[in-house]
């Protein structure tokens, strides 16, 4: 079957993929290997004989963004946004929204630091885990279960924490974050991204349509609000930027290859593959990202990062 995303997702997106999804394809990544890596691992798994579409999301993410990732990232743009951890191996590091551990197979190839994540959807945690076990990343990186709003992370046992576009996803903002700020050593570093709302007109109804709902509920504040919900949680803030360039370059680059993604989907030989389901799937996700791409291309939306100091 061909197809295009102009039919396969909602019409209220579809000048939005005209304008950002259908991308120069030379911006994809280099082949498809790694979504037929991503196909192999998820369909040969431990999955039964019938593949949910909660998991083929996860397919997709990958397929855009890279093994382990559910969003825009990279080693290259995750490599500089952890220089102001300074990983050694003897350190210990929290990862607060661990997803399928991107960002942790990335720091545990280059250093030898123990690793704790949290992540706080069950089915992402089994698909993590299983990964992990499947590939054999298990050593110095534990991952638990949590709840934003009750977890009681560890009294100073971190080096840094990092949370990459996570606490958007969570009400009581203040009541996490300071319990980074306990889980942290004297001196100890939380670096956190996440996307804030950039103009006070965009409205809960504007913020619907660039979030599906799929990863839960969004709770998105201004760069002032966070700024204040920091500092009373005790941090200094030593870094506050507006990093919205990285991530836009990032989507185009993802979506760029959808056509890859598309086709190793669909001619990948599995009987537990439907197709209309990967339809579907990767149209609510066309439709979801068109809307956000253009909130941030309109300044609506923006991506920033913080580096938050706990006092020695």
């Amino acid at each position: 079957m061909t197809a295009s995303l102009e039919n396969i997702a909602s019409k209220g997106a579809k000048q939005g993929i005209d304008t950002h999804l259908n991308g120069d394809e030379s911006q994809a990544f280099d082949d498809a290997s790694h979504i037929e890596s991503i196909l192999a691992q998820t369909f040969v798994g431990d999955h039964g004989s019938e593949v949910s579409e909660e998991l083929l999301r996860l397919v997709v993410a990958q397929g855009l963004w890279g093994e382990g990732y559910l969003g825009p990232g990279s080693p290259e743009l995750l490599a500089k946004l952890i220089i102001p951890l300074q990983l050694s191996n003897e350190k210990n590091l929290g990862i607060i929204g661990f997803g399928l551990g991107g960002a942790a197979r990335h720091i545990a190839r280059e250093t030898e630091v123990k690793i704790t994540g949290y992540e706080r959807r069950s089915n992402i945690l089994a698909e993590a885990l299983r990964q992990f076990t499947a590939a054999g990343l298990k050593k110095n990186i534990a991952v638990k279960a949590y709840k934003p709003n009750s977890v009681r992370l560890p009294k100073e046992k971190f080096d840094g924490v990092i949370a990459f576009q996570e606490l958007s996803l969570v009400e009581n903002k203040e009541r996490l974050i300071k319990q980074v700020h306990r889980s942290l050593k004297p001196g100890g570093t939380f670096v956190l991204t996440d996307y804030v709302i950039a103009n006070g007109d965009f409205d809960q109804a504007k913020q619907a349509s660039c979030f599906s709902g799929t990863s839960g509920q969004t709770f998105l504040c201004s760069p002032e609000e966070y700024t204040a919900t920091i500092e009373k949680s005790g941090f200094d803030i030593s870094v506050q930027e507006d990093i919205t360039s990285q991530p836009l370059s990032l989507i185009v680059q993802g979506w760029a290859g959808w056509r890859q993604i598309l086709k190793a989907m669909i001619g990948f030989d599995s009987s537990s593959v439907d197709e209309a389901s990967i339809l579907r799937v990767l149209g609510e996700q066309a439709t979801e990202w068109a809307n956000r791409l253009d909130a941030l291309n309109k300044d609506d939306l923006a991506v920033y990062q913080f580096v938050c100091r706990k006092p020695a």
